[in-house]
């Protein structure tokens, strides 16, 4: 049964990041003109603001409940735990155990802990339903990704 339930989770973390490889390659693909008319200017300016406010609140929900822990994981341990609960159908744990990351992440300046904790994210609101959602985050978590190799 434990082997069962192992390769359903490898299936479904191997077809999410397949969805998500395939929202941000086909995001990319717009053509430039597409990318340079003022209304999409105006959408990913109004999209920024959003997902900062959004990345802020998280970022300090993660520090109040890091500060909270009686027992304090590591941040990618927190990423571990924000995975296994999306699994579970546990999404509230799972956004706040990657909110920890997050905290821990930009605290420590680790930019791969910042994109793990982003990854986190768009699984838990994947697995949730809220695509939208999980695109933004995959996306935020490639940049972050991209910056730290470059």
């Amino acid at each position: 049964m434990g082997g069962v339930v192992s390769a359903l989770a490898l299936f479904r973390h191997v077809l999410l990041g397949a969805s998500l490889i395939g929202l941000i390659s086909g995001a990319w693909g717009q053509n430039a003109a597409d990318r340079t008319t003022s209304g999409n200017a105006l959408s990913r300016a109004e999209s920024r603001q959003k997902d900062a406010e959004t990345l802020s609140s998280l970022l300090a929900e993660g520090r109040l409940l890091y500060e909270r822990d009686k027992l304090r994981l590591g941040g990618y341990q927190y990423c571990s735990q924000a995975v296994s609960l999306a699994e579970q159908g546990e999404f509230r744990g799972s956004i706040e155990a990657a909110s920890k990351a997050l905290y821990l992440g930009q605290e420590s300046r680790d930019d791969n802990l910042i994109a793990s904790a982003k990854r986190d994210f768009a699984i838990a609101y994947s697995y949730a339903g809220d695509l939208e959602r999980a695109d933004d985050y995959a996306r935020q978590a490639r940049l972050v990704d991209r910056k730290s190799v470059v």
